[in-house]
Parts: C-alpha cells; sequence; structure tokens
C-alpha cells in the first residue's frame, strides 16, 4: 500500500527505471535481485528489506533514501493536498537527471503561459488545480532547458525556476517543509543553470 504521500518504494522504483530506460529484468539484473521479486516490490505486493532498497539503489545510481517514501511528520497530514504531491516530490527528486526521451516539451511562448497560469493560481491559493499541472510542466520545463539552446534554453532555466518556486508555495500553504525545502533547492539550481 502506498504512503500518505502516494508515492511507494514500488514507484519510485518504476520512475528511475524509466528516466534510466530500464525494464524490470534490466534492473534485477543490474541490482542481482531476483526478477519476480522486483516486480512484486515494485507492484506493491511485497514490502521492500533495506538489502533490497541497498542493492535497487545502487544499481539505479541513487542513495538508498531516494527511495523511500518521505515522512509527513512535518506536514499536516489531514489536508487533503498531501496525497496529491507524490508526483511533485518525484520531479523534485528527479531534478539531476537526463530528460525523458518521449517528452517533447511545448514552444517557449506556450511553456511561458503555462508557468503565469500555474504562478495565478499559486498567487490565488488555488492549490488544488495549481498542483495537478505541476509535475507535468515541470518535467517539460526541465526537458526544455536540457535540450532548447542558446537564448531559448536560458529562458527555458529561468521558467524552470519559477516553476519549482510553486512548489515551494504549496509546501510552504500545506506544512511540507521538507517539500518546500527541496523545491527551493531545485530553483536555486535552475538559477545557477540560467547563469551558465
Amino acid at each position: 500500500m502506498a504512503p500518505p504521500g502516494g508515492i511507494s518504494i514500488g514507484q519510485r522504483i518504476a520512475a528511475y527505471e524509466d528516466v534510466r530506460g530500464l525494464s524490470h529484468r534490466q534492473l534485477a539484473d543490474r541490482a542481482h535481485v531476483s526478477y519476480s521479486l522486483l516486480t512484486k516490490v515494485v507492484s506493491g505486493h511485497k514490502p521492500a528489506t533495506p538489502e533490497f532498497v541497498a542493492a535497487v539503489a545502487r544499481a539505479l545510481g541513487v542513495e538508498p533514501g531516494d527511495l523511500q517514501p518521505p515522512s509527513y511528520s512535518d506536514g499536516m497530514a489531514d489536508d487533503p493536498l498531501v496525497p496529491l504531491m507524490g508526483p511533485i516530490r518525484t520531479t523534485l527528486d528527479l531534478y539531476d537527471l537526463p530528460p525523458q526521451e518521449v517528452v517533447r516539451p511545448r514552444a517557449l511562448p506556450a511553456l511561458r503561459a503555462a508557468v503565469r497560469q500555474v504562478n495565478a493560481l499559486a498567487q490565488a491559493a488555488k492549490y488544488k488545480p495549481m498542483v495537478a499541472m505541476l509535475p507535468g510542466l515541470l518535467v517539460e520545463l526541465h526537458t526544455a532547458a536540457h535540450e532548447f539552446t542558446g537564448e531559448q534554453q536560458r529562458q527555458a532555466w529561468g521558467l524552470l525556476a519559477e516553476a519549482y518556486r510553486c512548489g515551494h508555495s504549496v509546501g510552504i500553504a500545506i506544512g511540507l517543509n521538507d517539500l518546500s525545502a527541496t523545491a527551493l533547492a531545485r530553483m536555486d539550481d535552475a538559477v545557477g543553470d540560467l547563469h551558465w
């Protein structure tokens, strides 16, 4: 069963597999774990042992903690937005990985309009529709920032920083201080890349 944040160890493993372009079988081979065990953990039918998590994390090139569901003890667990934050957490966690090849970003004017819309929702404290839009937009902007060139790339990094700030805003609003801090760190990273 997924934790309150809606993103289990299995879902995190699957997200990293997608980014790395690995199948379950390839990951099982790299991690030296059984394919059957891996599929059961990813599907949520079997709990992950610390040894399993460590082996899979090594194979994915991440820290074991990156695969662990976040703790929500610093947030308001009864806030209806908390279960919707899992996809935002995942996109924040995947910041330093190469963009997914299947994502094709829209043109810069459309991305700029989408960031304006998300910002307007955040400023109006309309967090539910903002949270629904933000993960996909972050993935799209992340791809644009890596694939665009010249001035368009610089602008894409700036838009990505603005979108990360929206993640910070909703984190603060619902008391998820760890998510807010991560979003601020990603904003700083994007601003740093903006000035390459």
